[in-house]
């Protein structure tokens, strides 16, 4: 994906997390953080959370509409290159917190699908025990991503 994102940067005090502002139309300013969680020994959930300053706290429910979604998940497509990147063995596994954002994971995956299948496989999680190569017709649960 090679659209407009924010710049970003490894965070020190958590392994294998990123942080970037999220800048909305209305000049509002959100800290985001990109985690990945390990799952097992080679795959690793992706966390989006925002970080609330005041309570120094991390929310991965939060449904901030800060009005530049295209940019964010640019943004995080970009992360998720850095960490396969240094990390080649791996799998990231991604999923939606709530049906909105299953589906626009999903709908983002699809529209990006032939430049994402050049370097990586993608695969449609069905279930916990069953998934498949991605089909952009079929609707997953989640999606699990690693470098060829």
């Amino acid at each position: 994906m090679d659209k407009e994102h924010y710049q970003y940067s490894k965070m020190t005090q958590m392994e294998k997390a990123y942080h970037f502002t999220s800048i909305g139309e209305n000049g509002k300013s959100i800290e985001k953080v990109v985690a990945f969680q390990q799952m097992n020994m080679l795959l690793y959930n992706l966390a989006l959370a925002d970080y609330d300053v005041e309570n120094d706290d991390y929310d991965d429910n939060a449904n901030s509409n800060n009005y530049d979604m295209s940019k964010v998940f640019a943004t995080i497509f970009r992360i998720v290159r850095d960490f396969l990147e240094e990390y080649p063995h791996y799998h990231i596994y991604i999923e939606g917190n709530s049906p909105i954002k299953k589906r626009l994971y999903q709908r983002i995956i699809k529209g990006n699908l032939i430049s994402l299948q050049n370097n990586y496989s993608i695969l449609g999680v069905i279930s916990s025990e069953a998934f498949e190569k991605f089909t952009p017709e079929n609707e997953y649960n989640g999606f699990i991503i690693h470098k060829k």
